[in-house]
C-alpha cells in the first residue's frame, strides 16, 4: 500500500502544477515537477514490479482438495509395497515448453501481423487464431468419430479429428499435407490474411521438421528429472505425439531423453490420452502395479484416467514470467508433490515390512 500512496501522491503533485506548465516541453517545465512526476513514475513502475512478483509467489497452489482426496483412495485401494517406482511425464507444457518466436519465424510474421491487422487487435491473438480460425478449418478436413476420445490442447479445446488421426499414426504427414492443400481450395476463409496464416500454420504443425524447432526444455526440465533418475526412480514419457516427432525431439535433445528409461508416444500404439487404452498400454510396457507409478500432466482430464486406473496423479500448473504473455510450468511445484508421493510410498513399504 506504501507504494501505492507514495505513487499517488508524486503524481499528484506533478500534475497538481499550474496549468501554464503545461504549455512547455517537459524538459523545461519547473524541475519541482520533473521530479515528482520521476519519482512517481518510479514508485508506479516499483509497484507494478512489486504486484508481478507478487503474483508469482501467489501461484504456488496446493492440489485441489478433491483431486487430494482421490490421491488418498487410491493410496488407500493400493496400500502395497512399492519396489519399482515410476514417474511418469508428459511432455508439452511439462517438460517441454512452446518457442513462440520461433513458431513466429516458421509460420512467417508478416503473415500474423496482415491477420492482426484485419482483426483489429492483437490482445489474445494466439487464442482467438486458434479458436475462431485454425480449429475450424481443421475440422473440416475429417468427420468426426463419434468413438474419438476427448483430446484437447493445452487451452481445453477439443482437438479436430484430423489432428487425433495424426497423432494415433493413422494418417502420415505426407497424407496430412495433402488434405491441408485440397481443403485449404475448397474451405470458404474470411479473408485472404486469414487463409494464408491458416496454411502456414497448419502446414508448420503437421510438418515434423519445423514443429521441433518450436520445442525448447522447459526451465528445470533437466534437473528435475535427473533428481530422481539419481535417487533410483525409473523415469517414462507418456505423450500424445506423432513418431516422427518423437524421434526428432530425441534427436535434437539426446542428453535429456537419455534420462528416461521407456518413451511411450500415442502414435507408435494407435491410440490417445485420455483414452484409458494408451494408460493400460503404458503399465503394459513398464511391467509395473499402477500403484507404484506417478504421473504428472497438464490436463485435468488427463490426469483423472490416470487415477481412474489407479496411477497417482499430479496436474502441472503454469506460473508467470517476466514476460507478460508467456507462462512456464511450475516444475518446483510438481517436485515438491513428487517429493510427497515418494515420502508416502517409503511410508508404505515401512508399514508392510
Amino acid at each position: 500500500m506504501n507504494h501505492i500512496r507514495l505513487s499517488l501522491l508524486m503524481l499528484l503533485l506533478a500534475l497538481g502544477s499550474p496549468a501554464s506548465a503545461y504549455e512547455l516541453p517537459w524538459w523545461q517545465q519547473p524541475s519541482h515537477q520533473k521530479t515528482a512526476l520521476g519519482i512517481g513514475l518510479a514508485a508506479t513502475a516499483s509497484y507494478l514490479i512489486y504486484a508481478r512478483l507478487a503474483r508469482v509467489a501467489a501461484q504456488r497452489a496446493t492440489v485441489p482438495e478433491q483431486l487430494e482426496q482421490e490421491h488418498k483412495e487410491v493410496a488407500a485401494k493400493n496400500g502395497e509395497q512399492q519396489e519399482d517406482r515410476w514417474i511418469i511425464f508428459d511432455l508439452g507444457d511439462v517438460l517441454l515448453t512452446t518457442n513462440g518466436f520461433a513458431a513466429l519465424r516458421e509460420i512467417g510474421l508478416s503473415k500474423f501481423l496482415a491477420y492482426a491487422q484485419e482483426i483489429g487487435t492483437i490482445f489474445e491473438l494466439g487464442t482467438r487464431f486458434r479458436r475462431d480460425a485454425l480449429f475450424p478449418f481443421l475440422n473440416s478436413l475429417a468427420p468426426r468419430d463419434p468413438n474419438e476420445v476427448n483430446a484437447c490442447d493445452s487451452h481445453g479445446n477439443r482437438l479436430p479429428q484430423i489432428m487425433c488421426n495424426w497423432l494415433k499414426g493413422s494418417v502420415s504427414n505426407e497424407q496430412a499435407a495433402q488434405f491441408i492443400e485440397n481443403g485449404a481450395e475448397q474451405y470458404a476463409f474470411t479473408s485472404q490474411a486469414e487463409k494464408e496464416l491458416v496454411v502456414a500454420t497448419a502446414t508448420m504443425m503437421f510438418t515434423p521438421e519445423k514443429l521441433i524447432n518450436t520445442f525448447d526444455l522447459a526451465p528445470q526440465a533437466n534437473e528435475l528429472v535427473a533428481r530422481y533418475k539419481d535417487r533410483g526412480i525409473r523415469c517414462a514419457i507418456l505423450s500424445n505425439m506423432d513418431p516422427q516427432v518423437t524421434r526428432l525431439l530425441q534427436a535434437k535433445f539426446p542428453d535429456f531423453f537419455a534420462l528416461f528409461d521407456r518413451v511411450i508416444a500415442s502414435g507408435d500404439h494407435g491410440a490417445l490420452k485420455p483414452g484409458r487404452s494408451i494408460y493400460e498400454k503404458l503399465l503394459g510396457v513398464i511391467q509395473t502395479p499402477s500403484a507404484r507409478c506417478a504421473f504428472v500432466d497438464d490436463r485435468p482430464e488427463n490426469i483423472e484416467m490416470a487415477i481412474d486406473v489407479g496411477i497417482y496423479g499430479i496436474l502441472c500448473p503454469a506460473r508467470d514470467t517476466w514476460l507478460p504473455w508467456k507462462k512456464v510450468p511450475d516444475l518446483l511445484y510438481i517436485q515438491e508433490m513428487l517429493d510427497h508421493w515418494l515420502d508416502h510410498s517409503a511410508q508404505s513399504v515401512s508399514a508392510h515390512a
